[in-house]
């Protein structure tokens, strides 16, 4: 990912902000997906244009709750439960569904620092992260 953002030229903020959010999400599926022969695969794509990044991070499938992209109150004493918040803080939009084969998939869009006013405006008008 780093190789092909970096084709582009990407600003090292959305960079390391890709490369945090993918590591984020990726650590959910490890964490949540159950054990056995299901979990042997995760995939991770990304599409670049030229007013957003999307990530999209893809797993067998969980019968988990949905993920929450809401970030821990300030102040919180719990040790686990923010990664999320941290994919929805850095992300523009953000959320989760499943394909017809029933695997999960969860996906962020994160603006580039350089995007156009129009484009920022054309990003305002879809959802953002849901929670």
């Amino acid at each position: 990912m780093r190789l092909w953002l970096a084709e582009d030229e990407a600003d090292p903020v959305l960079l390391s902000n890709a490369l945090l959010v993918v590591c984020e999400l990726v650590t959910n599926v490890v964490r949540h997906v159950p054990a056995g022969v299901q979990r042997d695969w995760v995939r991770v794509r990304l599409g670049v244009a030229d007013d957003f990044v999307r990530l999209e991070v893809i797993d067998p499938g969980t019968t988990d709750p949905e993920p929450q992209f809401t970030p821990l109150t300030p102040g919180s004493m719990q040790q686990t439960g923010r990664g999320l918040g941290l994919v929805a803080a850095l992300a523009v939009r953000c959320g989760t569904h499943f394909t017809a084969h029933g695997h999960r998939v969860v996906w962020a869009d994160l603006e580039p620092a350089g995007a156009s006013d129009a484009a920022q405006g054309a990003v305002g008008r879809l959802a953002p992260c849901r929670s």
